[in-house]
């Protein structure tokens, strides 16, 4: 076994993008400490062979393009006559990059990881996996054949896959566009002002932090959606399923619709359409209540009072009627009566501040007291949304310890119910069969599969299955 040793620092003077294509192994994207990219790798090659012969030069190209700004780093594939060498998997290519330039990355058979950047990425995986955390700057992610993980991004997003999971946590932008063919798609605590998220066949869940406007748009053609969103989110929902369940248990709701389904909250100002052709779609409440959202709004506040505009005294009562509204629309949703009280004492706290503010004879006391009314409801509302979050828990809680048996008898009679599909087998097929089946009658083979797949997963109830099944026959 041989081990080929790299170490190559490349002055950055003039350029903005770096262009990095690994051919070889695996590739690590980090931030570099200087104002110079700096390459380091340990190859390890085996072959039965002679190893000697394979040396950086066989392996390392870099071109520089000044006129064009970019540097391109290109870690070639082994040469025909030196494939017998084994290149292990244990190898990669660590690149270290500056601050504010942009990189662009693409593997043909590796993973790719990126950690702590502040730069703009553009990165592309043929065959291997994508993992991408702590980064600040704008997106767009390509994956052929290999998972995508993203964790704690801040910067509009882009994502291409094709073949494999997408699991996301902590993004924040304005833009999330995502597309997939064959993979399920996790987005969890995700704030952007506009999604729009696309898929084949694969499960969708995504949970929306709170936004004060935009729009959520997601299309699932084969497989569930599941929508999470904030009880302090006004939003419009309208959810249509060709071969399929909505269910809404958004604050404690419990009900069951087929085809199409309205829904609104508070203000409306979050516009939101589900699709699906085959699976179900489900809208529920976050944990996550947001008390972020509430402090963001009170900052903006501040700015406003210190511009002392006639227009800004005017968005100051938009946003607090905004606030009331949300607080008291989850207060009417929540039994416990210690959360209902400190709701009841945020409102009664900001309905007083909008009437100081209505009044202009009382804004001036309003700018002296600003600081010690901000905190004052701040706390009050940070203390109310622990304490109604609490309760959300509990009631889940609760739900699903009441349900348990019921739930255990659902699957019971699903099993019960799809045993006699088991006996059923295809027979053999000639070409003119084929022919001879409609593109309407394949389509109905292809859902009633489909349901008994969801069926045997438990996704559905016997009682459902039949219903769509007599459906789609």
């Amino acid at each position: 076994m041989k081990t080929i040793k790299l170490k190559k620092d490349i002055d950055l003077t003039g350029i903005n993008c770096v262009i990095i294509t690994n051919e070889l192994t695996d590739t690590v994207l980090e931030q570099s400490k200087d104002a110079s990219l700096h390459l380091t790798s340990d190859i390890f090659v085996r072959s039965s062979l002679d190893v000697e012969s394979v040396v950086w030069e066989d392996l390392l190209e870099v071109i520089s393009k000044e006129n064009e700004g970019t540097v391109e780093v290109i870690l070639h594939a082994l040469e025909p006559e030196k494939r017998m060498a084994d290149i292990l998997r244990n190898s990669e290519l660590t690149v270290s990059v500056p601050q504010q330039i942009k990189i662009e990355a693409n593997s043909v058979n590796g993973f790719i990881s990126a950690s702590n950047l502040k730069s703009d990425l553009n990165i592309a995986c043929v065959n291997g996996a994508l993992k991408v955390d702590n980064c600040v700057g704008d997106f767009s992610f390509k994956n052929e054949n290999g998972s995508i993980k993203l964790f704690k991004l801040s910067g509009d997003l882009t994502i291409r896959q094709r073949n494999g999971s997408v699991s996301a946590d902590y993004l924040t932008g304005t833009n999330l566009e995502a597309s997939s063919e064959n993979g399920s798609m996790k987005f969890r605590d995700c704030r952007f002002r506009n999604t729009d998220i696309r898929n084949e066949n694969g499960s969708v869940f995504y949970e929306s932090l709170p936004v004060e406007s935009g729009s959520i748009n997601i299309t699932n053609e084969t497989g569930s959606i599941h929508l999470a969103l904030s009880p302090l989110q006004g939003f419009n929902l309208e959810a249509h399923a060709v071969l399929g369940q909505i269910k809404n248990s958004f604050m404690g709701e419990e009900t069951t619709m087929f085809d199409n389904y309205i829904l609104q909250n508070g203000d409306q100002s979050l516009k939101i359409n589900l699709n699906t052709q085959l699976g179900t779609i489900k809208i529920s409440s976050t944990d996550v209540l947001g008390t972020d959202f509430f402090h963001g709004k009170l900052d903006h506040v501040k700015e406003l009072i210190i511009d002392n505009t006639e227009q800004g005294w005017a968005e100051i009562l938009r946003i607090i009627s905004q606030l009331t509204q949300s607080l008291e629309k989850l207060r009417d949703k929540i039994a416990e009566e210690p959360a209902r009280e400190k709701l009841q004492r945020a409102l009664d706290q900001l309905k007083a501040w909008r009437e100081k503010i209505e009044n202009p004879e009382l804004r001036d006391s309003v700018k002296e007291s600003f600081d010690t009314i901000s905190k004052d409801v701040g706390r009050t509302i940070q203390d109310a949304l622990k304490t109604a979050q609490e309760a959300l828990l509990a009631m889940r809680g609760k739900y699903k310890e009441e349900f348990k048996p019921q739930i255990s008898m659902h699957i019971k009679h699903g099993k019960e119910f799809f045993n006699p599909f088991r006996t059923f087998s295809r027979r053999q097929e000639s070409p003119s069969d084929h022919a001879s089946v409609s593109s309407e009658e394949a389509a109905q083979e292809k859902a009633r599969m489909k349901i008994l797949e969801m069926l045997e997963e438990g996704k559905i109830t016997a009682e459902e299955a039949e219903k769509l099944l007599k459906a789609i026959h």
